[in-house]
């Protein structure tokens, strides 16, 4: 292995210590927020109480919803790119071995992400969705 791909060994490393170090504050934050909003609204969501949840603290959840679809992107791409490099280092030990940790600690990101963002979050967004998707579709055709 040459100069160039011990520093792209190590700037792939780099950009996934970034990435943990990131989820992990802002799950640590979504947490938060979700004990607040279990607190206020209750563990079921319902059509009223959607628009309370999605609305919260002026609309963080829809900032944190957006922000785990981020995390989620980040992490797909960031599994491709050690592919594609172990792929072009003919499959080389610390390559693979890089990949391997990447993609278990990407797939265990996007578990708890999804884990901690559904639980009242994207419930009401869907919620949210739903209604007013129904709204429109009712307006339209009275039309």
């Amino acid at each position: 292995m040459d100069q160039e791909d011990i520093v792209s060994l190590w700037s792939k490393a780099f950009y996934e210590t970034v990435l943990v170090i990131a989820v992990s504050y802002y799950l640590w934050k979504l947490n938060s927020l979700n004990r607040i909003i279990h607190k206020v609204i209750g563990d079921n969501v319902d059509f009223k109480s959607a628009f309370d949840v999605v609305s919260y603290d002026n609309y963080a959840p829809l900032w944190y919803a957006l922000w785990a679809l981020v995390f989620v992107v980040i992490s797909v791409v960031l599994a491709i790119w050690f592919f594609r490099a172990a792929q072009y280092n003919s499959f080389n030990l610390q390559f693979l071995l890089l990949f391997g940790l990447s993609s278990v600690i990407n797939v265990v990101l996007i578990i708890m992400i999804w884990d901690f963002i559904n639980n009242p979050i994207l419930r009401a967004i869907i919620i949210v969705i739903i209604a007013g998707t129904a709204l429109l579709a009712s307006n339209s055709s009275q039309s």
